[in-house]
């Protein structure tokens, strides 16, 4: 897996708890440029992870799915992930990191007041 990053697996993820989304979709849910997403999504398409249809309700809407080979590592990335954040947050209180999630949360708002 050392061809996924972590921009990687921010998509994977997405497109693994919706089951089946546009690039748009998964750039909203991610905070992201369409055209960044689209790059990453493209990455993924070509290593195996994704694959890229038609929606046969509407041909103009691309929809992206995971592939079974995507499908059988999501269990492994998902326990890496949370063994990473186990790791980062070790020694910081459940009421520090309420804290913590709650200034990001605003760091975030004013962010997007900027743009």
């Amino acid at each position: 897996m050392s061809e996924i990053s972590v921009a990687h697996g921010d998509v994977l993820f997405v497109v693994a708890r919706a089951k089946a989304l546009e690039v748009q979709e998964i750039a909203a849910a991610l905070g992201k440029d369409k055209s960044t997403v689209s790059s990453i999504v493209s990455q993924l398409e070509a290593h195996g992870y994704l694959a890229r249809a038609r929606d046969p309700g509407d041909a103009r809407r691309a929809i992206i799915r995971l592939t079974p080979l995507a499908r059988r590592i999501t269990p492994r990335m998902l326990a890496i992930s949370r063994g990473f954040n186990a790791r980062l947050l070790t020694g910081i209180s459940r009421q520090e990191r309420k804290f913590l999630e709650e200034l990001l949360r605003r760091m975030d708002t004013n962010l997007a007041e900027l743009e």
